[in-house]
C-alpha cells in the first residue's frame, strides 16, 4: 500500500537568527496581537522573542509590522 501524499508547506524566511523566528511565524501572530504599534511589537516580542536578543533584526520586525496596517 502506499502512503497518502503529505502536502508540502513552503519554506518561510528567517527574520530573527538568533531565536530562528520566520516571516511565517510573525505573520501568523499578527492577526491575534493589539492593533497599536507599541503594544503590538512588545506582544510580538514576548509571544516569539525576536528582536530580543541581538535586535539586528528589528528593522525587518518593524517593517513586517507597517505592513501588516
Amino acid at each position: 500500500t502506499s502512503a497518502a501524499p503529505v502536502r508540502a508547506v513552503a519554506a518561510s524566511r528567517v527574520v530573527c537568527n538568533c531565536l530562528n523566528v520566520t516571516e511565517r511565524a510573525i505573520n501568523d501572530a499578527l492577526p491575534s496581537l493589539p492593533p497599536a504599534p507599541g503594544e503590538c511589537l512588545r506582544a510580538l516580542q514576548a509571544r516569539l522573542g525576536c528582536g530580543t536578543s541581538c535586535g539586528s533584526c528589528m528593522p525587518e520586525v518593524k517593517r513586517l509590522l507597517v505592513q501588516r496596517g
